[in-house]
This record gives C-alpha cells, sequence and structure tokens, in this order.
C-alpha cells in the first residue's frame, strides 16, 4: 500500500514539474503501469517458484549459496537456523511436541489404515494420488 502511494506522489510531482507533454504523458504511463502491476501482481517476485524449489529448507540454502545471498553464510548457519526457529515459536505461539506423543497419534492412524478393507485402502491410495 505505501509503494502505491509513493507511485502516486512521484507521479504527481513528476506531473507538477514543466517537461514537454510528450515526456509527461509518458512518465505518467509508466508510473501507472508500475503501480497497476504492483497492485494486481500475485506476490513481490519477478519469477515467482513453487514452494518445493525451498522446502525442506536444505532446498533454501541451497538456493541462497547458489544466487550468492548477502550474508548467506550467516543466514545459512545452525546458530541463525536456531534462532529463527525459536522466533517463530514465539511469535507464532509454536509449542514444542514430543515424539512419543505424536507417534501414538501416527500409530493409531496407522492401524486403523490397516483394519480396512485392502479395496478401500486401494481406492484411498488412488484417490490420495489423484
Amino acid at each position: 500500500m505505501v509503494t502505491v502511494f509513493l507511485f502516486l506522489y512521484f507521479g504527481a510531482v513528476f506531473a507538477s514539474v514543466t517537461h514537454e507533454e510528450y515526456d509527461l504523458k509518458e512518465e505518467t504511463k509508466i508510473l501507472l503501469n508500475l503501480a497497476t502491476n504492483f497492485t494486481e501482481a500475485d506476490n513481490d517476485f519477478t519469477n515467482p517458484r513453487p514452494n518445493s524449489a525451498f522446502f525442506p529448507l536444505e532446498k533454501s540454502r541451497t538456493e541462497n549459496e547458489k544466487i550468492k545471498r548477502l550474508n548467506y553464510s550467516v543466514i545459512n548457519s545452525e546458530d541463525h537456523t536456531k534462532m529463527i526457529t525459536d522466533h517463530l515459536k514465539t511469535w507464532r505461539g509454536f509449542e514444542e511436541i514430543e515424539v512419543g506423543a505424536v507417534m501414538s497419534f501416527v500409530n493409531l492412524l496407522l492401524d486403523s489404515f490397516s483394519s480396512l478393507p485392502e479395496d478401500l485402502q486401494t481406492s484411498l491410495f488412488e484417490a490420495t494420488l489423484t
């Protein structure tokens, strides 16, 4: 929203400066085009890629190194990873989950699935894959 405001503000500033009429029209078209494209874009990336390009996070670390991202050696460090993870827990209210608690649900799910008739299991797998 701030970016759109800045584009409109600069458009007004450019419009108030005396230029040749042609230059003024072209500058206004460019500013309007930028503001319109920005507000209608799905994201801020010029070439958006699917999340699978960056997850698991090891892919993201590799990408950081490949593009020589600023401070990539710091960003890719285990210390930085731990710090970000701890902050996410704080910001989003994530709680530590013990493996034992999760495994009891996983085991229950697997036992329930295994007790289904074989044709229903196959049908569920096929539905999941399509």
